[in-house]
């Protein structure tokens, strides 16, 4: 699995102009929980970031980018939360019952 990371990385470095958009799904990836579990976006980020500042890519835009990213993965998980939660908790409370009086 790292190898596949760090293809991203170099190809990252190798056309900088991509790291604005990397950085920000980076970070929105980072914000989704079951995403942000299995992709290294903080370490990606730091990775790119110092590839991307080699080059003369702007660090405020890649620090603009990274908080956009944070903040529309935080608004995309907390819509979700608040659009199935009553879908998901039912069921999930009734699984968790039945598991903890039926054991």
């Amino acid at each position: 699995m790292t190898s596949y990371f760090s293809g991203f990385v170099d190809f990252v470095g190798a056309h900088p102009h991509y790291a604005l958009t990397a950085v920000f799904l980076l970070a929105l990836s980072e914000a989704i929980p079951v995403i942000g579990t299995i992709v290294p976006g903080s370490t990606l980020i730091v990775g790119i970031s110092a590839l991307a500042t080699a080059v003369d890519v702007n660090t405020w835009l890649l620090l603009a980018a990274a908080i956009g990213g944070a903040i529309v993965g935080d608004g995309l998980s907390f819509w979700v939360g608040q659009r199935y939660h009553q879908e998901n908790s039912p069921r999930l409370a009734v699984k968790s019952v039945s598991a903890v009086h039926w054991s």
